[in-house]
């Protein structure tokens, strides 16, 4: 699970590094790690891995006093996600490969952003603490703006843009209060521990987080 991120971490890196050096091509390269990642994912399912609520996890201390922590969840329904994620990022970087025709003098910054989206959405989709979640939402808010705006000369990219920025912010900061009065009321910081949720449902302040 981890080794997955950190591959998508080193593609993002490493994207636009290539595609200065050999082109086009890189599009495919990258596009190998997301599906090597799908493919495994979808072996974890094959064999019943996840069957009766079998789940994989890693926790590592980061900003404990914030309740901000890496930790992570693979479980059957953020690995049907992982398949939808991993699958359509590979499919997108292969249609790159064939959609540009040149090198445009943009393209090494466009790869790099286009392999981040990738390994940001798949961070997103395992995170279980829900601060570390809304790190990565607001990752993928400002990578979103920046793939969109990548004709930027263009007004009509510039507004599409400037929208996808405003709805996910917006959306981003009302979600960051709910975690926080959610977590003050329950101190429930992971989504592992939602279950407890059903217990505290009750609570003033609790329905409105």
């Amino acid at each position: 699970m981890l080794t997955l991120l950190v591959a998508l971490i080193v593609a993002s890196v490493v994207a636009p590094i290539l595609l200065r050096l050999i082109g086009r091509i890189t599009f495919v390269i990258v596009a190998l790690v997301p599906l090597a990642g799908f493919v495994w994912v979808a072996s974890l399912f094959h064999k019943g891995v996840f069957a009766a609520g079998g789940e994989i996890l890693a926790s590592y201390e980061w900003m404990p006093i914030a309740h901000l922590n890496l930790d992570f969840r693979l479980d059957a329904l953020s690995g049907l996600f992982s398949l939808i994620v991993l699958g359509c990022g590979a499919l997108v970087l292969f249609y790159c490969w064939g959609y540009f025709d040149s090198n445009p003098r943009r393209l090494a910054v466009f790869g790099a952003q286009l392999a981040m989206f990738a390994m940001v959405m798949y961070g997103l989709i395992i995170s279980d603490n829900f601060l570390l979640m809304y790190v990565f939402w607001e990752l993928t808010s400002v990578l979103s703006y920046l793939l969109v705006s990548y004709y930027g000369e263009r007004a009509s990219s510039r507004r599409a843009a400037l929208q996808a920025l405003m709805v996910t912010t917006f959306g981003g900061l009302a979600m960051l209060v709910g975690i926080i009065l959610f977590g003050h009321q329950t101190d429930i910081w992971r989504l592992s521990e939602i279950a407890q949720f059903g217990n505290l449902a009750a609570t003033p302040g609790i329905a409105a987080a």
